[in-house]
């Protein structure tokens, strides 16, 4: 029996299941076991950053990060596709740090990589686009952010039009919009992305996020009452999925609370 695959998936498992610090605690007993092929401990290390990026210690998730990268390239070459995957998380944690110039520095090699290896008209290059368009909007380039979501759409448009990613897409697109004062394009890019979304993951939290988008998009119209049924719905499917504090339920609540004050009153019931 294999019983690293089996500890390894037992901590995937904890981590999805919103478990950062039991998955944290179940990856860390591994790594200190040793022993590990380098493939291996480089898997290790990526599920250490994203339980540190899930429990806010993003600065900590760096080295992880950083180090399975390191691994990979050493092993299989910077061109390799999971080279390629770890450098792409490593440019993610460092984004969500705040270190801008760094994140965007590996998403461009990574995405230049990629479109050399599978071409500009693929689903890879398509993800490494959406990636780098996150980069530019947290520095602060909303211009650049909107090119390369555009690009990355018309992949997606031909190859995976109803794809997760495309949810992804029209949501950054959409906010985007928002920014430049287009609000009513902001608040329909949004709504097709809650489609998209509730196709694939029915009332769960990835759902829950484009429906709390869409209700802060609707909210800034000047359509209080839509918003109200979209954040109801968001904080119910947060709801099913346990989530019932956090940051992002706080700031769904704070934004219902102000709809109720500018509308009439209509409201979201769950099954009708």
């Amino acid at each position: 029996m294999d019983t690293f695959k089996t500890e390894y998936e037992w901590a995937g498992r904890l981590l999805s299941q919103g478990d950062a610090e039991g998955a944290h605690r179940a990856f860390a007993h591994m790594l200190d076991a040793g022993g590990h092929a380098p493939a291996r401990r480089a898997l290790l290390l990526q599920g250490m950053g994203r339980c540190l990026h899930a429990l806010n210690r993003g600065e900590e998730a760096v080295e992880p990060l950083r180090e399975a990268w390191e691994i990979l390239r050493r092993e299989l070459g910077d061109g390799h596709p999971a080279s390629l995957g770890a450098q792409q998380n490593l440019s993610f944690i460092l984004q969500a740090v705040g270190r801008h110039d760094e994140s965007i520095g590996l998403g461009r090699t990574a995405l230049a990589a990629l479109i050399e290896r599978c071409g500009e008209g693929s689903l890879p290059v398509a993800d490494a686009l959406i990636r780098l368009s996150a980069s530019y909007y947290e520095a602060g380039n909303p211009a650049e952010a909107e090119a390369l979501s555009l690009r990355a759409k018309a992949v997606l448009e031909r190859l995976e039009p109803r794809g997760f990613n495309m949810s992804t897409c029209l949501n950054n697109l959409g906010r985007i919009a928002e920014e430049r004062g287009e609000a009513g394009v902001g608040c329909e890019l949004h709504r097709k992305a809650v489609e998209i979304r509730r196709e694939l993951c029915g009332d769960g939290p990835e759902t829950a996020f484009c429906l709390g988008n869409l209700g802060t998009a609707l909210l800034a119209a000047g359509r209080p009452d839509e918003a109200a049924v979209a954040l109801e719905e968001a904080l119910h499917c947060y709801a099913l999925a346990g989530r019932t504090t956090g940051s992002a339920v706080e700031g769904l609540r704070h934004n219902l609370e102000l709809c109720r004050r500018n509308g009439t009153g209509r409201s979201f019931r769950p099954g009708v």
